[in-house]
């Protein structure tokens, strides 16, 4: 049975002033872990289809694109561009980036958004994924 013992919750600000959360899942043990990770991604593999359909139940264009930007051994990352329904995320056009690392008995998720009303930035390069998994594993495994 998947137990999760601690969750922790970190906002972030990036210099841009982009904002995200970090959060950690601390289970009873790895298999939970790594459990509630394949649950996440399978999950994931539905994120466009279930993006669109409440897109089409709002009457707004279903143009959500789901890819995935990156994989380690431990983490897979993700971003959806899209119109966004109010709800669900905040109402207009952004880009959604998820990180999901797994680390022992730790399930790692950070997300950042790009909300298109908020930052005048360019848009975040996820070229750049595998580095942030590869940060977040090292922060796992020095805390």
């Amino acid at each position: 049975m998947q137990h999760v013992t601690t969750w922790q919750q970190q906002g972030l600000i990036g210099s841009d002033q982009t904002r995200g959360i970090q959060e950690t899942f601390v289970f009873n043990a790895p298999e939970a872990a790594e459990a509630a990770y394949q649950n996440l991604l399978a999950a994931m593999s539905r994120c466009q289809d279930n993006s669109r359909s409440l897109q089409a139940k709002s009457h707004t264009a279903p143009d959500a694109v789901v890819n995935t930007t990156a994989t380690t051994a431990d983490g897979t990352a993700w971003s959806r561009r899209w119109n966004a329904v109010e709800g669900m995320s905040s109402e207009g056009v952004q880009t959604n980036h998820l990180y999901a690392l797994r680390h022992g008995s730790d399930l790692i998720l950070m997300h950042i958004d790009e909300l298109s009303w908020e930052s005048s930035a360019k848009p975040y390069d996820t070229r750049n994924d595998a580095a942030v998994l590869a940060e977040l594993a090292g922060r796992a495994a020095r805390s």
